[in-house]
């Protein structure tokens, strides 16, 4: 398969697909078997537990399967005769059951509804008729699936039942077990097909990187190059192709750095690229000469920029592994927010469903809303305000620090425009500039007037709305706080105070001293709004 060709759309991915699973473990004992199928037998014949027949019984989806398993797999030392009378209560039910309770797990990894819906039987899952539209409701339920293991361990207690085998050895030692329990889900999430399938399927990220490697000679060629967070090696790859004399990928799921090998290898690459499985940070030096690269690429940015806290590995492996003057990519990246009318945050919906209120449902996921911030694509028309660039990083002299920052901002009311701001959006751009990029800068852009991306856009909703009204001059101003949650690891807390504006105020710091201002704590372990 060529590089294009891995880019270019879903159907060149069936062949992966086909190929993921390795020995699988039983779900009551220490039996390991090759296939899913083989294991589905073995606990039915032997521990009387017919996983195929009780997620038909219980009508489960892969989002349920998924808990399912976590579930039984946090219990099953206690034995089968013990844990199969508590299925009836369905105490798998919850999100935390999300959180892998074993590494790598080839049950989780396994397409459910691909292999045919609730059933292993080969005639059933002949008839399943999958189409379009069942194969995207399995990419988003696969998605969320392992959005939510990570949210689990970002937002709640990480459960003691978790191993932390995964994440030993590949954190720096002295970590806290909590913190290498963290990492160890978060570095399961993205060794799912489905969010690199996403990934590359996003046109505006996957593209800017594709021209800002190969469309810059003048800095590729030749060029000693390391990709931290490498996934399927799709930069790595780029690299190559534009020139690069050695590139080492490297990726905390060792599941997906093996993938990369497989892909350097089907590319023909091997001799210029190598992959390496482990934290950028447990890396003690790279197979380049002199242990140092020319160029620094990688895609860390989360949701709001900010979420997932990548940013910190990006920056170690620049002090330790770049050379004095070598180019990071991208070099800057900013932070920008403008104010939301009623549809930003989606809940507008439940107002009039088929004739009907269904205010109470909209009550509910305001409240939420009010804490946990919204991912979700916000239309340039839902924009109600100016946009403003709130915070700008220079990748190539900031320190980790620098990602805890507070910033004020004036969001004035679109021309002609009145009505009220019930919310903040938050976007960001990286670019490519010209400092490093000589040949062709690029710039990343994830804004409402954008190509949409998988990062949509971040949304702060108001706990009331403020009125905006451009004759007269009212505006919105506020404060926006990032702050990498210290006991929490690569959890993210917003902090935002706003307050409308009268034409004519002093100064923002004096309207937000002021009682008529509202304050409002984020948490980024994120909620989806739609």
């Amino acid at each position: 398969m060529s590089v294009s060709e891995a880019s270019d759309g879903p159907e060149e991915w069936s062949d992966w697909e086909e190929s993921e699973e390795g020995p699988v473990k039983s779900l009551f004992s220490d039996t390991w078997l090759p296939t899913v199928e083989e294991v589905i037998k073995h606990d039915s014949e032997v521990h009387g537990f017919d996983l195929s027949l009780f997620r038909k019984q219980e009508n489960l989806d892969t989002y349920g399967t998924l808990q399912l398993i976590n579930y039984i797999r946090s219990c099953a030392r206690e034995g089968a005769e013990a844990v199969l009378p508590t299925l009836a209560t369905r105490p798998w039910a919850d999100d935390a059951f999300f959180l892998p309770t074993l590494a790598g797990d080839g049950m989780l990894s396994h397409d459910w509804d691909e292999a045919g819906a609730w059933s292993s039987s080969p005639a059933e899952a002949s008839g399943s008729g999958a189409n379009a539209s069942q194969a995207q409701e399995e990419n988003a339920v696969a998605m969320r699936a392992a959005v939510l293991a990570l949210q689990a361990a970002l937002l709640d207690e990480p459960s003691t039942s978790v191993p932390s085998t995964a994440a030993q050895g590949k954190t720096q030692s002295g970590s806290p077990p909590a913190s290498a329990q963290v990492d160890a889900a978060y570095f399961e999430s993205y060794s799912f097909f489905d969010i690199h399938r996403d990934m590359l399927s996003d046109k505006a990220r996957t593209e800017a990187y594709q021209a800002a490697l190969e469309q810059n000679p003048q800095l590729m060629q030749g060029a000693r190059v390391l990709d931290v967070g490498c996934g399927t090696g799709i930069l790595s790859m780029f690299a190559a192709r534009a020139g690069a004399s050695r590139v080492v990928g490297v990726d905390g799921s060792a599941r997906i750095a093996e993938v990369a090998r497989q892909n350097i290898l089907a590319n023909g690459l091997g001799d210029r690229v190598s992959i390496v499985s482990g934290r950028v940070e447990a890396v003690e030096e790279l197979d380049v000469p002199g242990s140092k690269v020319d160029v620094l690429v990688s895609e860390w940015m989360g949701y709001a920029l900010l979420f997932e806290s990548m940013l910190d590995s990006v920056l170690a492996a620049r002090d330790r592994f770049l050379v004095p003057g070598g180019a990071i990519l991208p070099d800057q990246a900013s932070i920008y927010v403008a104010g939301g009318g009623p549809a930003a945050g989606g809940l507008s919906f439940w107002d009039e469903v088929y004739g009907f209120s269904m205010a109470p449902v909209k009550g509910t996921l305001q409240a939420a809303a009010e804490r946990e911030a919204l991912v979700r694509l916000v239309k340039a028309e839902d924009l109600v305000t100016e946009p403003q660039n709130l915070h700008t990083f220079d990748l190539a002299t900031m320190s980790c620090a620098d990602q805890d920052f507070s910033a004020t901002f004036q969001l004035r009311p679109r021309p002609g425009s009145a009505g009220a701001c019930h919310a903040i959006v938050v976007w960001f751009d990286t670019a490519f500039s010209l400092r490093f990029c000589k040949d062709r800068p690029v710039v990343l852009d994830t804004s409402p007037t954008g190509q949409p991306t998988h990062w949509a856009q971040t949304v702060l909703v108001l706990r009331e709305a403020l009125v905006l009204d451009a004759a007269t001059g009212q505006s919105v101003c506020g404060r926006l706080s990032f702050n990498r949650n210290k006991a929490k690891h690569r959890s993210l807390d917003i902090t935002l105070q706003v307050a409308a504006m009268r034409a004519g105020q002093e100064s923002t710091e004096d309207v937000l001293a002021s009682s008529a201002a509202q304050a409002q704590l984020f948490t980024m372990g994120v909620s989806s709004g739609d």
